[in-house]
């Protein structure tokens, strides 16, 4: 079964390689990213607790996760250059999910990500250097890394997957923001005279003799 995983995501990567070279044309007339740009909290939630169910196992192998390319930081795309990572995490991740148990809650899981990448599919994909790059390495880790935890990998990811690869590929980078504005001062401060401040210190001068007799 394992091997069955990894031989379908290498498959999937290539294919959808094939089909990036094979087509020139554009296919944003039939690009329906857009419908996702608010994701259900439903949904969220049988994500959320398929990711936790994973977790929560004892017994996990050691793996090395790459999915997210964390390594290489000039892989955070954004916008229309996420593109092509975003479909192949989505196609690992359907793939994943279709060679587990099919409990109701899987099957739920299979049924949202499936919508997803048949979506995305449809989408023009990016071919700038920055995005080729990226696609390489990703291609690099899922034939290096063993089926087990390739599987371990997007099963831990699905949340991030919905809640920031999806996010940030439909949304954009979120704009920084600026310095916070200081409220200003109702009451202004109001500098003490000179005089004032001598009478303060010889008041502290006299209540030390005091405490001193």
């Amino acid at each position: 079964m394992d091997v069955i995983i990894r031989m379908l995501a290498v498959t999937l990567l290539c294919y959808t390689c094939c089909w990036d070279t094979a087509t020139g044309h554009s296919l944003r007339a039939h690009c329906h990213i857009h419908r996702h740009r608010s994701i259900p909290p439903s949904t969220m939630a049988q994500v959320k607790e398929l990711q936790n169910i994973h977790e929560i196992k004892e017994i996990k192998p050691k793996c090395h996760h790459g999915l997210r390319l964390r390594k290489f930081p000039n892989c955070d795309l954004q916008g229309n250059d996420r593109m092509t990572l975003t479909q192949h995490r989505l196609s690992l991740a359907v793939t994943v999910l279709e060679n587990m148990t099919m409990t109701s809650l899987v099957r739920q899981n299979l049924e949202t990500f499936s919508i997803l990448q048949t979506d995305l599919s449809k989408c023009e994909m990016i071919k700038s250097p920055e995005v080729e790059m990226c696609r390489h390495q990703l291609h690099k880790y899922i034939e290096r890394v063993s089926a087990e935890c390739l599987q371990e990998d997007v099963l831990l990811n699905l949340v991030w997957i919905l809640d920031e690869d999806l996010r940030s590929l439909i949304h954009g980078k979120p704009q920084k923001k600026g310095p916070r504005r200081q409220d200003p001062q109702l009451h202004p401060t109001i500098p003490v005279p000179k005089k004032h401040r001598g009478r303060g210190k010889h008041k502290k001068h006299i209540m030390k003799e005091i405490s001193d007799s």
